[in-house]
């Protein structure tokens, strides 16, 4: 029974990782319009279940790993938050509330299924993983060459992207960074490998994935780039490496084409105007609901009720986050929740750093850096592919020494 479960867990696993690259086009209507829901999502249902099937039988304990007790202290933070400021909202609002809650938990049921894979499977894995890396970036590359022109998307509330790759994520931002973190996983199981054909095929996907990542020209992207390469050459202790590469990629901006468009301008000023007012009202918020925050998530509704968002607040893409992970946690779970939520990111790091001489710990050391660093300018570290790719990575490290 519990091989044959390991074995329907590894498949949806493999499954969620072919659908991964289709990002927004997987996206199911629903009856709520502020509600978003991805085909994806169903087997992230069946793997919260599966996990806690597994957890109840006791065939599993995961109060020994590493994460256990952040990912529950944070989690029932964020219950009692909703809770406690539901008095505030109506019911249905609660209610849509709850489900970000829920399904931040499914998500991280990802780490505690991936830690109990054995070295064949986790293999598995990381080849899906790759592949759902390098075929974003194809993906991307073919909207960019096709459909460079964002405009007819504006009536569903995307920003009019003009001249840049945004994929099938359909921001830029968050576009660039899924880039980078394959990237980053590209360099790293190459590195001082001998096979020249594995060699060959790793540049190529490199030139691939490196290529897209330019053409976002988003620069929260291109500076979660350069951290991730610090961190890979701090470890490394390879200074040259670091040069090299960064040479390149100045070099590289500088051959980039300049499209007509607003987004397309590394020197663009009106979205650092943007962010800055973001994050005075996020700042609003924290200090109305300093404790337990507004209520996770809640915070699209206050933004609401404080007549921040137009008419079409209800399906706007950009109204349930704030534009810095954790400014967004600290106003919607107060300040015990932001403490429990660094208390979880200071255990993956910490994982990180004692496996950094290994290829998924040093991986994962070098994703963190990369996200956090863009998280201080996007809701980076609640994005569900970026979600999705952190668990794997973290649980992959974890389970890589018992393997």
């Amino acid at each position: 029974m519990k091989t044959l479960l390991k074995k329907f867990n590894l498949g949806l696993l493999i499954f969620l990782l072919i659908l991964f690259p289709l990002g927004q086009l997987s996206r199911l209507p629903l009856p709520w319009p502020e509600v978003r829901f991805y085909g994806h999502e169903v087997i992230i249902i069946v793997l919260l279940l599966n996990c806690s099937m597994v957890i109840l039988l006791k065939q599993f304990k995961w109060q020994k790993a590493r994460l256990g007790k952040p990912i529950l202290f944070f989690f029932l933070i964020g219950l009692f938050s909703l809770l406690i400021n539901g008095r505030h909202f109506l019911g249905r609002e609660v209610l849509v509330g709850s489900l970000y809650l829920w399904r931040w938990l499914a998500y991280a049921s990802i780490y505690f299924l991936v830690l109990q894979l054995n070295k064949k499977p986790l293999a598995k894995v990381a080849e899906y993983l790759l592949f759902a890396g390098v075929a974003s970036a194809v993906l991307g590359l073919i909207q960019y060459f096709l459909f460079p022109n964002a405009w007819p998307l504006v009536a569903d509330q995307w920003d009019p992207h003009v001249g840049r790759v945004m994929g099938t994520f359909l921001d830029p931002g968050f576009t660039g960074l899924i880039y980078v973190l394959t990237i980053l996983l590209l360099i790293n199981r190459s590195w001082g490998k001998g096979n020249k054909q594995l060699f060959t095929i790793g540049y190529l996907l490199l030139a691939i994935c490196y290529l897209a990542f330019l053409l976002t020209y988003s620069r929260s992207a291109y500076l979660a780039f350069l951290v991730g390469i610090g961190m890979i050459s701090w470890v490394k202790r390879s200074g040259k490496f670091f040069l090299i590469v960064t040479g390149v990629f100045l070099v590289s901006l500088l051959l980039l084409p300049r499209p007509h468009g607003e987004g397309a301008k590394l020197e663009r000023e009106s979205t650092i105007s943007a962010r800055f007012i973001n994050y005075q009202q996020t700042w609003q918020i924290i200090q109305k609901y300093p404790l337990l925050g507004v209520g996770f998530n809640l915070y699209r509704y206050e933004q609401r009720n404080q007549g921040w968002l137009g008419d079409k607040w209800q399906v706007s893409h950009a109204a349930a986050g704030a534009d810095n992970s954790f400014l967004f946690v600290w106003a919607t779970t107060g300040t015990f929740g932001l403490v429990s939520y660094l208390w979880l990111w200071w255990r993956m790091i910490k994982l990180a750093w004692r496996q950094r001489q290994q290829s998924w710990g040093l991986i994962l050391l070098s994703s963190s850096g990369a996200v956090l660093i863009h998280s201080l300018f996007n809701n980076s570290l609640f994005y569900i592919w970026i979600m999705i790719w952190l668990w794997i990575l973290s649980g992959m490290v974890e389970a890589e020494p018992r393997n």
